[in-house]
């Protein structure tokens, strides 16, 4: 057997041509299944269950891999090296017994592309399989598959036909983040997400690099997205594809240096957000905001102070402005000799230069 190269998902962050990705789908999720744990076990034929409700799932057939979609149709990879042979029951699900799965870091679904989906599973069916693994409920967790379980509520199916694994979690959790990178363009937020759930599982950020093909630098800068506020995620996740990782870790950081100009940073995200300011100009727009030019004196308020007599009847108040230079006295009392009080005050004055 030969050496198995180190897993390089590298058609996951920096795209490939179409026709490269194709023929490298099948060994890209092999690899980053094996490296996901370690050397899988045989994975039995599973007999039918019924399922804990009265709908349960219908055996359609049990194949020794899951057969390619006709041409034209994305294309499931084979089944990882050690398991091939092995059977693996596909069965019709109804859809009530289908659960999302938590490794699930797709944010959104376009309205559009679902319904067109849905138009061409109510007049074909699903012609790929989905992917799922059995609860210990009886239930079951989709692990590929989502936007096509979505489009068959749409076309008011109540079944799908899906293959049922015994995935580990570490296994289910790269199936599924590898699905969504070869069958949509997910955004860096998205992205994100998915890196998230590999650091729960233990990995570092040079490890997940390894995964995704990038650098341990470019992980942090997607981690640091997730790292914004809620209010200010909120205004990020309202367009996501707007927003990417540089802009939305600059944001993070600016959020945690400057966490009193929170509103700052949000007009800053909406424009960005809205299209109204480029990416690479939030940084700096923000702290020109926040941060005093060096050129421009910095505003001080006026000291306003109000003086008294013994007995508590107001007599004037003062106002200083310190950039100014001014000294503002405002009489309180009518029937003040302006007179005599300019000669007082000149004479105080006088006095406090020597």
């Amino acid at each position: 057997m030969s050496r198995r190269e180190p897993l390089k998902l590298s058609g996951l962050v920096r795209k490939e041509s179409p026709e490269a990705s194709k023929n490298s789908e099948p060994a890209l999720l092999m690899q980053a299944i094996a490296l996901a744990a370690a050397p899988p076990p045989s994975l039995p034929t599973e007999p039918e269950v019924e399922a804990p409700v009265a709908a349960a799932p219908t055996a359609l057939a049990s194949v020794p891999s899951e057969p390619s979609e006709p041409s034209g149709s994305a294309v499931l990879p084979a089944l990882p090296e050690g398991l091939q042979g092995q059977a693996i029951p596909l069965l019709d699900i109804p859809l009530s017994l289908l659960d999302e799965s938590e490794n699930q870091n797709r944010v959104s679904m376009a309205d559009a592309d679902l319904a067109e989906l849905a138009k061409s599973i109510d007049v074909e069916g699903v012609t790929q399989p989905i992917s799922v693994r059995r609860k210990p409920t009886g239930r079951y967790e989709i692990v590929t598959g989502h936007r096509r379980v979505k489009a068959s509520g749409l076309a008011r199916k109540t079944t799908v036909p899906a293959y049922v694994h015994e995935y580990s979690d570490a296994r289910a959790l790269i199936v599924t983040l590898t699905e969504n990178e070869k069958r949509v363009d997910l955004t860096d937020y998205e992205r994100a997400l998915g890196m998230e759930r590999l650091s729960k599982t233990g990995k570092s950020q040079t490890q997940i690099g390894d995964i995704y093909g990038i650098g341990q630098s470019m992980v942090s800068m997607h981690l640091q997205m997730l790292q914004l506020p809620e209010a200010l995620r909120a205004i990020m996740l309202a367009n996501p594809k707007a927003i990417g990782a540089r802009a939305g870790a600059d944001a993070a950081k600016l959020s945690k240096q400057y966490p009193e100009h929170e509103k700052v940073l949000a007009q800053a995200l909406t424009a960005v957000s809205d299209g109204r300011m480029k990416q690479k100009d939030l940084k700096d727009w923000v702290e020109s905001k926040i941060k005093p030019k060096d050129n421009q004196p910095q505003i001080v308020k006026p000291k306003v102070k109000q003086v008294s007599a013994l007995d508590g009847t107001p007599l004037y108040t003062t106002e200083w402005k310190p950039g100014e230079k001014q000294l503002v006295i405002k009489c309180v009392p009518d029937g003040v000799d302006m007179d005599q009080l300019e000669q007082v005050v000149r004479a105080a004055l006088e006095q406090m230069r020597g």
